[in-house]
Parts: C-alpha cells; sequence; structure tokens
C-alpha cells in the first residue's frame, strides 16, 4: 500500500478480531443474568438528558450498535428489532434512519460534558465503548471512515457483523462471511465473542 507515514497515522483505527472460544464456554458466560449488562448504556448518556441516572453496574463492554436494516434480505430488519429487545433499544441504530456521523457526535459531546462535570461512570464509558456494525463492507467502510474522521483521542475499536453481499472485511478478521442469526441466543453469542475479542489496527484510505 503506497501511502505516507503522515498520512498513515490519520487513517488508522481500532478494529476487532474474533478469538474463538468453545461454544460451551460461551453458553455458560451467557448464564449469569447479569451478562447483558456488560454491554447496556443508560439513556441520560444517549440521549443527553440532564438527570443523572444512578447505576449500579459499570458494563464490562458498552456497546452501540449500528445496522443496515436493508442489508441481507430480511435478516437486517430481524436482526435490529433483536438487539433492541436485549439492550437499550436507544443504543441501536437503523442506518437507514440515523447516519453514525450525527449519532456518534452527539454521544460524544454528552460524555465529554460528562467527563467535565465529574462523572466517572461516563468516563467508564467512554473508555470501554465498542461499536458494532452489521451490514456489507460498504458499510462497515462506512463506519471506519466516520470513527476515522472523528479524530478522537481513543476512538472505540470496530466490530463487523457480515450481513451483505460482499463481507470480506468481517471475513479478514474472524466474523466470517455467512450471514448471522439473527435469535437472541445467536446475538448474544457475537455479544460475547465482541467482549472477548483483540483489539488491532488497521489502516484505511
Amino acid at each position: 500500500m503506497s501511502i505516507s507515514r503522515g498520512l498513515l497515522r490519520d487513517v488508522r483505527v481500532f478494529i476487532l478480531r474474533i478469538l474463538r472460544r468453545s461454544w460451551d464456554v460461551a453458553m455458560g458466560d451467557m448464564e449469569s443474568d447479569s451478562f447483558l449488562k456488560d454491554f447496556y448504556i443508560p439513556n441520560y448518556i444517549l440521549l443527553g438528558e440532564p438527570n443523572v441516572e444512578t447505576v449500579s453496574h459499570t458494563p464490562a463492554c458498552p456497546v452501540l450498535v449500528f445496522i443496515n436494516s436493508k442489508s441481507g434480505g430480511q435478516l437486517g430488519g430481524n436482526l435490529l428489532i433483536t438487539y433492541r429487545s436485549l439492550l437499550n433499544d436507544n443504543q441501536v441504530f437503523d442506518l437507514g434512519e440515523e447516519t453514525p456521523d450525527k449519532v456518534l457526535h452527539k454521544i460524544y459531546v454528552t460524555l465529554e460534558k460528562l467527563n467535565r462535570n465529574g462523572d466517572s461512570f461516563a468516563d467508564e464509558i467512554k473508555k470501554r465503548l465498542r461499536l458494532i456494525v452489521a451490514g456489507g463492507d460498504g458499510t462497515a467502510s462506512w463506519l471506519l471512515g466516520v470513527v476515522c474522521d472523528l479524530k478522537l483521542s481513543h476512538p472505540p475499536p470496530i466490530a463487523t457483523v457480515p450481513l451483505g453481499t460482499g463481507n470480506n472485511l468481517p471475513f479478514s478478521f474472524g466474523w466470517g462471511k455467512k450471514n448471522p442469526g439473527t435469535d437472541p441466543q445467536s446475538v448474544k453469542l457475537f455479544l460475547e465473542q465482541v467482549m472477548q475479542a483483540e483489539e488491532m489496527k488497521i489502516d484505511r484510505y
């Protein structure tokens, strides 16, 4: 790839590479009642509400989920419904209705404001945040570009769900090429994999 080092520094982003674990281990992890709490983000952060919620559990892997509901035929729409049923529906976004640049800009502005006001919980959300994008290669590249353009000091790593006709990007990082299951158990397994996945940098241009 012929590209200058200076430019590489500007376009390097994090992506998540799956670490294979046994199905039995993953299922055991998900039996805990607190499993989904480790991905949950409260509304006062998502909606920028003035009243700070009292939160008793700090999530290990808070996620924002971006889904191209038009990808994969009916699968995209079904996946959207399942994620919203398992998580706070305000942390799951239909890319046909909301663009990731506006969503992320709003949330990071809120996180910065809360952090300045001494909200340690918001600071932990910012440090631990991961993104999930479900769609084809074009959708994944879109989100990678948005994160790059935000020029964040601590950009969130991104997990890619193969959901379109071209799924070379998720395949390259171990997520496969086949459209995933959209039932709750399959989504929970994917979330567990996102929590355990390894961060690595890639260059985008």
